[in-house]
């Protein structure tokens, strides 16, 4: 019997402990309540001080400047592209194909035969003739021919 009121009293004691710690949480949790009451109450009473006509003109001001600067950094770009496109259009461009079916010839991708339009460009015409002259020694019974594409 002892043992028992004992294990009960144990029992007591730890539910007490328990309650102790919530009510310690609820008091910490009412604190923090009391601190978003008083943060929403001074939101609340906050006022906006209307801005001043000179600030907002700066303000639009500088937004215009930035705004300029913007569409003249896009121009250059844009100008840029153009110029390197040109540049790249009027560069002639080499194909090696394989000349078996002069129909559907076979390009050169640098590591193997490919289909039409899936082979190497090649810009330099010097580069192009060394990198032929390596496929003639290496297939030197295949019929290969340079294009200009």
């Amino acid at each position: 019997m002892a043992d028992d009121l004992e294990n009960r009293l144990q029992q007591l004691e730890l539910e007490q402990e328990t309650q102790n710690t919530e009510l310690y949480k609820l008091n910490d949790f009412d604190k923090e309540i009391r601190k978003l009451e008083s943060v929403l109450a001074q939101i609340e009473t906050y006022e906006v001080e209307q801005s001043k006509e000179e600030d907002f003109e700066r303000d639009l001001t500088e937004t215009e400047k930035l705004e300029r600067e913007l569409a003249r950094i896009d121009q250059e770009y844009e100008d840029d592209l153009k110029r390197k496109t040109k540049a790249v259009n009027n560069q002639k461009n080499y194909i090696i194909c394989l000349m078996n079916n002069p129909k559907s010839p076979k390009e050169w991708s640098g590591k193997n035969w490919v289909s039409r339009g899936d082979g190497t460009t090649y810009n330099n015409p010097e580069y192009v003739k060394q990198i032929f002259q390596q496929l003639k020694k290496q297939w030197p019974n295949y019929s290969l021919k340079i294009f200009k594409r």
